[in-house]
């Protein structure tokens, strides 16, 4: 403090003057950082929140709501407002997650694509994805479970499962198809959807059944890999029961649209036979 007192100063008359005669120091607490943000002088407000009361959305909205309610960016043209934190790396995350899904289900549909020679059938195989992810939203909203960044991962990875049992059923029934010379009649689809019906339900349930004990924690909880387990479960699940009614419905209506566009029909023989 004697140290400042005692600074000489030039003031306009270019004569030097002791700091003290021309300012009053006093001593008060004051920031411990001046902290910039692309060149602006920033304040940082922090918080910790009860996870169990309200989330990090619910907060940074009602933090929004404030400020439109009370016209603070209105009433102070300078006020600027940034939402970091989580939320910030939330959004990030999804941006990413986004990305992600857009590349896998390109990826799924260029090997169907080769591996059909059909544009229209991996569409059908496709179709079974958005139900698996019907079957996690229902499964976590009946437990009260979060949708988090974890559970996103786990449906990353489920849309690769998804695909196996339209996969297999699709490839049965063209090779019925193949076998008669003609298209399928409705008959001829629940048929060969009869034939892989064990194998597809024996499969699902045996992924399902090891997947369960680590969903829940029977062995042994780990609230890391949890809700990715979860989410990949009650997708399989409820993905290969739409998939076995959806799926030959679908491949149904395809083979219609195909014979309306062609205008074949079914081998009379073919009809007799079923």
């Amino acid at each position: 403090m004697e140290t400042l007192e005692n600074l000489v100063l030039i003031n306009d008359a270019g004569q030097p003057v002791y700091l003290r005669s021309v300012a009053d120091i006093e001593i008060r607490p004051g920031e411990a950082a001046i902290r910039h943000y692309l060149g602006q002088r920033t304040l940082t407000l922090y918080g910790d929140i009860d996870r169990s009361q309200i989330s990090v959305q619910q907060v940074n909205d009602a933090l929004a709501n404030y400020v439109d309610a009370h016209q603070l960016l209105q009433r102070y043209p300078n006020l600027r407002l940034w939402y970091g934190g989580e939320l910030e790396q939330q959004r990030e995350s999804l941006g990413n997650i986004g990305i992600a899904f857009t590349f896998c289900a390109l990826s799924v549909f260029v090997v169907l694509v080769l591996l059909f020679n059909s544009l229209t059938q991996p569409f059908l195989i496709l179709a079974a994805i958005p139900f698996g992810l019907t079957g996690v939203i229902v499964g976590f909203g009946l437990q009260g479970e979060p949708l988090s960044m974890i559970a996103l991962i786990g449906i990353l990875g489920l849309i690769g499962v998804l695909v196996n049992d339209s996969l297999v059923l699709v490839h049965t029934l063209n090779r019925m198809r193949t076998e008669r010379g003609d298209w399928l009649g409705n008959r001829g689809v629940a048929d060969g959807t009869a034939r892989r019906l064990r194998p597809i339900v024996i499969t699902s349930l045996t992924t399902v059944a090891a997947l369960l004990p680590t969903a829940y924690g029977l062995a042994g909880s780990n609230p890391f890999i949890t809700p990715m387990v979860l989410a990949m479960a009650w997708g399989i699940l409820f993905g290969t029961l739409i998939s076995l009614v959806l799926m030959p419905c679908l491949y149904a209506v395809d083979q219609d649209v195909k014979r309306w566009l062609f205008g074949r029909k079914p081998m009379q023989q073919v009809e007799r036979a079923e």
